[in-house]
Protein backbone atom coordinates (compact mmCIF):
# COMPACT_ATOMS: atom_id res chain seq x y z
CA UNK A 1 0.00 0.00 0.00
CA UNK A 2 1.60 3.33 -0.97
CA UNK A 3 2.49 5.72 1.81
CA UNK A 4 1.55 9.39 1.76
CA UNK A 5 4.30 12.01 1.26
CA UNK A 6 4.28 13.04 4.92
CA UNK A 7 4.99 9.48 6.05
CA UNK A 8 7.86 9.10 3.56
CA UNK A 9 9.30 12.45 4.68
CA UNK A 10 9.06 11.48 8.35
CA UNK A 11 10.82 8.14 7.81
CA UNK A 12 13.56 9.86 5.80
CA UNK A 13 14.22 12.43 8.52
CA UNK A 14 14.16 9.77 11.24
CA UNK A 15 16.64 7.60 9.34
CA UNK A 16 18.99 10.51 8.74
CA UNK A 17 18.83 11.45 12.42
CA UNK A 18 19.79 7.94 13.47
CA UNK A 19 22.76 7.96 11.12
CA UNK A 20 23.96 11.24 12.62
CA UNK A 21 23.51 9.99 16.19
CA UNK A 22 25.39 6.76 15.53
CA UNK A 23 28.11 8.61 13.66
CA UNK A 24 28.77 10.80 16.71
CA UNK A 25 29.93 7.80 18.72
CA UNK A 26 33.44 6.48 18.22
CA UNK A 27 32.60 3.09 19.73
CA UNK A 28 30.67 0.62 17.55
CA UNK A 29 26.96 0.05 18.00
CA UNK A 30 25.88 -3.52 18.70
CA UNK A 31 22.31 -4.61 18.01
CA UNK A 32 21.19 -6.45 21.18
CA UNK A 33 22.35 -8.75 23.96
CA UNK A 34 22.70 -12.36 22.86
CA UNK A 35 23.26 -11.20 19.30
CA UNK A 36 25.57 -8.32 20.26
CA UNK A 37 24.86 -5.45 22.71
CA UNK A 38 23.42 -1.97 22.40
CA UNK A 39 25.93 0.35 24.02
CA UNK A 40 27.51 3.40 22.40
CA UNK A 41 29.00 4.97 25.54
CA UNK A 42 30.25 8.57 25.79
CA UNK A 43 33.75 9.58 24.73
CA UNK A 44 32.99 13.04 26.09
CA UNK A 45 31.72 12.55 29.63
CA UNK A 46 32.65 15.34 32.05
CA UNK A 47 31.92 14.70 35.73
CA UNK A 48 28.25 15.30 36.53
CA UNK A 49 28.40 14.93 40.32
CA UNK A 50 30.35 17.21 42.66
CA UNK A 51 33.10 15.39 44.55
CA UNK A 52 32.10 17.24 47.71
CA UNK A 53 28.74 15.43 47.63
CA UNK A 54 30.44 12.02 47.88
CA UNK A 55 31.21 10.37 51.25
CA UNK A 56 34.84 9.82 52.20
CA UNK A 57 36.20 6.76 50.44
CA UNK A 58 36.90 5.13 53.83
CA UNK A 59 33.13 4.74 54.22
CA UNK A 60 32.80 2.71 51.01
CA UNK A 61 33.07 -0.83 52.33
CA UNK A 62 32.48 -3.98 50.33
CA UNK A 63 32.67 -7.77 50.53
CA UNK A 64 34.93 -9.78 48.22
CA UNK A 65 34.10 -12.97 46.32
CA UNK A 66 35.09 -15.02 49.39
CA UNK A 67 32.77 -13.10 51.70
CA UNK A 68 35.58 -11.17 53.38
CA UNK A 69 35.28 -7.44 54.13
CA UNK A 70 37.33 -5.22 51.83
CA UNK A 71 37.61 -1.50 51.17
CA UNK A 72 39.56 0.90 49.01
CA UNK A 73 42.09 1.90 51.68
CA UNK A 74 44.57 -0.74 50.53
CA UNK A 75 45.15 1.17 47.30
CA UNK A 76 46.04 4.46 48.97
CA UNK A 77 49.52 5.65 48.22
CA UNK A 78 49.89 3.07 45.47
CA UNK A 79 47.17 3.26 42.83
CA UNK A 80 44.36 5.33 41.44
CA UNK A 81 41.03 3.51 41.64
CA UNK A 82 38.36 3.35 38.95
CA UNK A 83 35.25 2.32 40.88
CA UNK A 84 32.53 1.04 38.55
CA UNK A 85 29.15 0.36 40.13
CA UNK A 86 26.93 -1.90 38.06
CA UNK A 87 23.17 -2.10 38.40
CA UNK A 88 23.47 -5.47 40.15
CA UNK A 89 20.85 -8.19 39.91
CA UNK A 90 17.95 -6.07 38.70
CA UNK A 91 14.40 -6.81 39.74
CA UNK A 92 15.36 -8.19 43.17
CA UNK A 93 14.10 -5.30 45.31
CA UNK A 94 10.83 -7.22 45.63
CA UNK A 95 10.84 -8.86 49.11
CA UNK A 96 9.74 -12.12 47.48
CA UNK A 97 12.76 -12.20 45.18
CA UNK A 98 15.09 -15.18 45.59
CA UNK A 99 18.59 -15.98 44.34
CA UNK A 100 16.90 -17.26 41.18
CA UNK A 101 15.11 -13.95 40.58
CA UNK A 102 16.33 -10.92 38.71
CA UNK A 103 18.16 -10.19 35.51
CA UNK A 104 21.59 -9.16 34.31
CA UNK A 105 22.00 -5.68 32.84
CA UNK A 106 23.36 -6.02 29.30
CA UNK A 107 24.82 -2.53 29.40
CA UNK A 108 26.76 -3.39 32.58
CA UNK A 109 28.06 -6.58 30.97
CA UNK A 110 29.13 -4.66 27.87
CA UNK A 111 30.81 -1.90 29.87
CA UNK A 112 32.68 -4.50 31.92
CA UNK A 113 33.73 -6.37 28.80
CA UNK A 114 35.20 -3.21 27.27
CA UNK A 115 37.09 -2.35 30.43
CA UNK A 116 38.43 -5.91 30.63
CA UNK A 117 39.57 -5.80 27.01
CA UNK A 118 41.52 -2.61 27.77
CA UNK A 119 42.61 -3.43 31.32
CA UNK A 120 46.32 -3.06 30.57
CA UNK A 121 45.71 0.58 29.62
CA UNK A 122 44.34 1.21 33.12
CA UNK A 123 47.25 -0.52 34.85
CA UNK A 124 49.66 1.44 32.65
CA UNK A 125 48.14 4.55 34.24
CA UNK A 126 48.73 3.27 37.79
CA UNK A 127 45.06 2.47 38.23
CA UNK A 128 43.10 -0.47 39.56
CA UNK A 129 39.57 -1.11 38.38
CA UNK A 130 37.17 -2.24 41.12
CA UNK A 131 33.81 -3.50 39.88
CA UNK A 132 30.87 -3.40 42.29
CA UNK A 133 27.92 -5.79 42.08
CA UNK A 134 25.14 -4.55 44.41
CA UNK A 135 23.02 -7.22 46.11
CA UNK A 136 19.87 -6.83 48.19
CA UNK A 137 20.40 -9.81 50.48
CA UNK A 138 22.52 -12.88 51.11
CA UNK A 139 22.12 -15.53 48.44
CA UNK A 140 21.97 -13.14 45.52
CA UNK A 141 25.79 -13.17 45.30
CA UNK A 142 25.62 -16.53 43.57
CA UNK A 143 24.22 -14.84 40.47
CA UNK A 144 27.55 -13.12 39.87
CA UNK A 145 28.39 -16.26 37.90
CA UNK A 146 25.66 -15.27 35.44
CA UNK A 147 27.10 -11.78 35.25
CA UNK A 148 30.58 -13.11 34.50
CA UNK A 149 29.13 -15.32 31.77
CA UNK A 150 27.31 -12.32 30.29
CA UNK A 151 30.54 -10.32 30.26
CA UNK A 152 32.26 -13.06 28.26
CA UNK A 153 29.54 -13.10 25.58
CA UNK A 154 29.01 -9.32 25.42
CA UNK A 155 30.64 -7.14 22.78
CA UNK A 156 31.18 -10.01 20.37
CA UNK A 157 32.70 -12.38 22.94
CA UNK A 158 36.15 -10.79 22.92
CA UNK A 159 36.85 -11.27 26.63
CA UNK A 160 37.51 -14.70 28.13
CA UNK A 161 38.25 -13.51 31.67
CA UNK A 162 38.85 -10.31 33.62
CA UNK A 163 41.61 -9.71 36.13
CA UNK A 164 40.38 -6.78 38.20
CA UNK A 165 38.60 -7.17 41.56
CA UNK A 166 34.86 -7.80 41.61
CA UNK A 167 33.22 -6.97 44.94
CA UNK A 168 29.72 -6.97 46.40
CA UNK A 169 27.72 -4.19 48.04
CA UNK A 170 25.54 -6.16 50.51
CA UNK A 171 22.13 -4.65 51.26
CA UNK A 172 22.95 -1.71 48.97
CA UNK A 173 24.77 0.14 51.75
CA UNK A 174 27.26 1.86 49.44
CA UNK A 175 24.58 2.50 46.83
CA UNK A 176 22.51 4.31 49.46
CA UNK A 177 25.52 6.23 50.79
CA UNK A 178 26.10 7.51 47.26
CA UNK A 179 22.39 8.18 46.71
CA UNK A 180 22.20 6.19 43.48
CA UNK A 181 19.58 3.53 44.26
CA UNK A 182 17.39 2.59 41.32
CA UNK A 183 16.66 -1.10 40.73
CA UNK A 184 19.20 -1.69 42.21
CA UNK A 185 21.60 1.07 41.28
CA UNK A 186 22.05 3.69 38.64
CA UNK A 187 25.18 3.00 36.57
CA UNK A 188 27.96 5.02 38.19
CA UNK A 189 31.71 5.48 37.81
CA UNK A 190 34.09 7.17 40.23
CA UNK A 191 37.83 7.74 39.96
CA UNK A 192 39.89 8.14 43.13
CA UNK A 193 43.46 9.35 43.08
CA UNK A 194 46.28 7.68 45.01
CA UNK A 195 45.47 9.77 48.08
CA UNK A 196 41.92 8.38 48.09
CA UNK A 197 40.29 11.61 46.93
CA UNK A 198 37.40 11.38 44.49
CA UNK A 199 38.54 13.23 41.38
CA UNK A 200 35.80 12.18 38.96
CA UNK A 201 32.18 11.13 39.44
CA UNK A 202 29.68 10.24 36.75
CA UNK A 203 26.19 8.88 37.43
CA UNK A 204 24.16 7.77 34.45
CA UNK A 205 20.64 9.06 33.87
CA UNK A 206 19.79 6.04 31.71
CA UNK A 207 21.05 2.50 31.14
CA UNK A 208 23.45 3.47 28.35
CA UNK A 209 24.55 6.76 29.91
CA UNK A 210 28.12 5.80 30.82
CA UNK A 211 31.63 7.08 30.09
CA UNK A 212 33.55 5.11 27.49
CA UNK A 213 36.94 3.52 28.12
CA UNK A 214 38.48 6.41 26.19
CA UNK A 215 36.81 8.97 28.49
CA UNK A 216 38.05 7.18 31.61
CA UNK A 217 41.61 6.90 30.35
CA UNK A 218 41.65 10.62 29.58
CA UNK A 219 40.51 11.35 33.14
CA UNK A 220 43.34 9.20 34.50
CA UNK A 221 45.84 11.02 32.29
CA UNK A 222 44.70 14.33 33.77
CA UNK A 223 44.94 13.01 37.33
CA UNK A 224 48.43 11.63 36.73
CA UNK A 225 49.67 15.02 35.56
CA UNK A 226 49.58 16.02 39.23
Amino acid sequence: MPRDPFYRSFVGVLGASLVVLVGCESEPVYPSYGSGAVAPFHDVAPANVESSAIPDSSELKFVDLHGQPTDLAKYRGEKNVVLVITRGLTGTLDPKATEKSGGICVYCATQTSRIAANYSQFTDRKAEVVLVFPVVKSGHQTRVVDFQAAVKTADGGKVKSFDFPLVFDPELKVVDLLGIRKDLSKPATYILDQAGNVRYAYVGSSLADRPSVKALLEQLDEINKG
